[in-house]
């Protein structure tokens, strides 16, 4: 708020001279838009509608002023298709950007508001990506080769290219803790994704060991309950989830709910994506009807983000899953369909995880007996899943058993 105040400060001052200064003007928009957010996130469930619209209205409008003048300091550029029905991400991208060029929060930390998540390739972990900065503090004018490194590495997890991912991300989380530290923000970051690229690869233990050292160092730098530290803690249930070590996986997503919920937090981000992961776990034990349920609630918690924000499409497919296997066929095809379509459309067909809910439509479609259409979803999709992931992929081998009963 201070910044804030100084900024508006400044513009005064500059009218009552007559002259202009359009970095304060982007930088005002900015800050109460990044404001805005965070009294919504930090408000939770006792956020007003009038609140939340105004931080839309804000977030739009830092949105069209940098689209006007071609200005971000994040990796993706403010005309990306993939703000235009999310400018409040595009407002933590930039903000992140900010504090990471200034090395000091000025907002305060009701939240995380700059740290990213990505979606894992399992029906409980997904979320939106920030893209981090694309200058050091070192210089202010180039990335580093780490910071490089991880921009490739976050565009290759976020492709599906899961296996070159995880090699950019080792090596720019060596490179992140040379010049940052081994505590710095970037490199904790990078070392919970490096985790989910390798979890999406089906290296578990690998995945759990990176996110156990990301989870202790959000602990140390920020506290057991804050935001980072309740995203990270939630990956790494799931990790641990992953192999069946179910009765530890659900006591960390069960912490998790309670200390966010303890800040009354119980619509944030990472507090709806705890009991997505406890879902998640049950799910994995056939624990199916108590699985939908809960998926079922938190599929209603996110669709406030968006019918097509990540968390949606991933609560929407664990709920599907889980009502193919209760009976309720209807249910689970009108949930893998809205899945299908918004995955084909915003991550393209030869996405890991399109491919995923396309074998699992295809499964429901058998199941309701209506194998003339599951048959010719089930071949387009096998024809990508060869070329895009290879013969021995799970997802690959699914299709082939589903093809061949």
């Amino acid at each position: 708020m201070l910044a804030l105040n100084n900024v508006e400060a400044m513009l005064l001052a500059d009218r009552a001279t007559g002259t202009a200064n359009p970095d304060l003007d982007r930088q005002r928009l900015l800050l109460r838009a990044a404001l805005a957010d965070r009294t919504v996130l930090g408000l939770g469930e006792h956020a007003s509608d009038d609140t939340r619209a105004q931080a839309q209205d804000a977030a739009r409008a830092l949105l069209d002023w940098d689209c006007e003048h071609d200005a971000h300091a994040g990796l993706v550029a403010a005309d990306a298709s993939q703000w235009t029905e999310y400018p409040v991400g595009y407002v933590r991208q930039e903000y992140g950007a900010h504090l990471e060029r200034i090395r000091q929060p000025l907002l305060g930390d009701a939240t995380s508001a700059s740290s990213p998540t990505r979606t894992a390739d399992s029906p409980s972990a997904a979320g939106p990506r920030t893209a981090q900065p694309p200058v050091t503090p070192q210089d202010g004018r180039h990335m580093s080769n780490a910071y490089e490194l991880y921009g490739q590495a976050a565009q290759a997890y976020d492709a599906g290219r899961f296996s070159e991912a995880a090699g950019l991300y080792e090596r720019a989380v060596a490179g992140l803790e040379a010049e940052r530290g081994p505590d710095a923000d970037a490199t904790l970051q990078a070392l919970l994704e490096w985790g989910l690229a390798c979890y999406n690869l089906g290296q578990y233990d690998e995945a759990e060991a990176h996110q156990r050292r990301a989870l202790d160092g959000r602990i140390r730098t920020l506290g057991s309950d804050h935001g980072d530290t309740l995203n990270t803690r939630a990956r790494l249930a799931e990790a641990i989830g992953a192999q069946d070590r179910f009765a530890e996986a659900e006591a960390l997503a069960r912490e998790n709910i309670a200390l966010g919920e303890a800040k009354d937090w119980g619509l944030h981000q990472s507090v709806i994506a705890s009991r997505l992961a406890l879902a998640w776990l049950w799910r994995r034990q056939e624990c199916w009807a108590q699985a939908a349920v809960l998926a079922r609630d938190v599929v209603d918690q996110f669709r406030p983000f968006g019918e097509d924000y990540p968390y949606t499409l991933a609560s929407r497919h664990l709920l599907a899953t889980c009502l193919r296997h209760t009976g309720d066929l209807p249910g689970a095809e009108e949930q893998a369909v809205l899945v299908y379509q918004q995955r084909t459309q915003k991550l393209g067909s030869e996405h890991p995880h399109t491919i995923a809910i396309s074998l699992d439509l295809a499964r429901i479609l058998c199941d309701a007996g209506r194998g003339t259409e599951a048959r010719p979803l089930a071949e387009q999709t096998l024809a990508t899943a060869t070329h895009a992931l290879g013969d021995g992929h799970p997802h690959t081998l699914g299709l082939r058993e589903l093809l061949s009963a």
